[in-house]
């Protein structure tokens, strides 16, 4: 074995989160979990779930990619580590429950308005 690897250790949890009313179970990298912890509590301001995702998903690439070029952006926001966690998340049958919640709580307000 070569003493010269650099080898880091990576430490993955499950994380739960309280948001409107559900409890929400994610696998994170240490990391992560301020990010989406941030995620959360802007859902449960009024954001809607698709414009967090874009916040949470560009910090989240921001940590795992320093520095990363604009023009290339894109490409990370569908495929990197960083965007895993919403893949894992809106699988679920329950997530898409709570995201059409979501939905819907803000559309009503919208209307009340």
């Amino acid at each position: 074995m070569d003493d010269n690897l650099d080898i880091k250790e990576v430490k993955i949890s499950v994380y739960s989160f309280d948001v409107k009313g559900s409890e929400v179970y994610c696998m994170l990298f240490d990391s992560q979990v301020p990010i989406m912890n941030e995620f959360f509590k802007k859902i449960d301001d009024g954001l809607s779930w698709e414009d967090a995702k874009k916040e949470a998903i560009d910090k989240l690439i921001d940590m795992e990619y320093p520095g990363i070029p604009d023009h290339v952006r894109p490409h990370y926001q569908d495929s990197s580590r960083s965007s895993y966690v919403f893949v894992e998340l809106e699988k679920h049958q329950g997530i898409q429950n709570l995201i059409k919640s979501i939905d819907r709580d803000i559309n009503l307000g919208k209307l009340l308005d």
